[in-house]
């Protein structure tokens, strides 16, 4: 028990030692564009699988392995029905624009930022109505975010009402060494009880 409550500790105070970042980090999505450049995304609706491809005279199915070797569990098992969709931008494309648009996020009227494989464009959550966004576009492209490639998804109410916790990670790492402090007090004073009992 000793040991277990010396590394929460220790986990606790890293957690609360480490720089804070306002947007951290997504994980990496799966990328297929060192092998096919002319990769724009995939998804599976319905158990078909659909691929972007900017240009779709590309052998699908050579994609379609590619896709199964390095992104497990996307492709469906067996020989899946293929649909090809001609993309305007490239997975890699749209990524740097959807990494360059996260430097918005500390914009009010912004609450998130993503790639879209569905619809092969950036996704930018905003609070703006349709028609109140041409500040925002001109702010999207100062960061070399092509309007046409951005997709706003409006977002209203609490989702925009709540701000960024950049801090989350030092409440999490402070609440775990008090939880582990309580539970190790809880366990001493009862192993205290039973001893004076014995």
């Amino acid at each position: 028990m000793l040991a277990t409550f010396a590394i929460t500790v220790a986990l606790g105070a890293a957690a609360w030692s480490q720089p804070v970042s306002p947007m951290p980090e997504p994980p990496p999505r799966c990328d297929i564009s060192s092998t096919v450049p002319q990769y724009g995304g995939a998804y599976v609706s319905a158990g078909v699988l659909h691929i972007w491809l900017t240009e779709p005279e590309v052998d699908e199915r050579a994609v379609a392995a590619a896709l199964a070797q390095q992104c497990p569990g996307l492709v469906p098992p067996g020989t899946p029905e293929i649909e090809i969709h001609d993309a305007d931008y490239t997975v890699s494309q749209l990524r740097a624009w959807a990494r360059a648009a996260t430097s918005l996020m500390n914009r009010p009227d912004i609450s998130m930022t993503g790639v879209n494989e569905q619809t092969n464009r950036v996704m930018v959550g905003t609070s703006r109505p349709d028609g109140d966004r041409a500040e925002l576009v001109a702010a999207l492209n100062s960061e070399g975010v092509p309007e046409a490639a951005v997709e706003f998804l409006e977002m209203t109410g609490a989702t925009m009402d709540m701000p960024v916790d950049d801090g989350k990670w030092r409440w999490i790492g402070g609440a775990a060494v008090l939880l582990t402090l309580a539970v190790g007090f809880t366990v001493w004073v009862s192993w205290r009880r039973r001893r004076r009992v014995t």
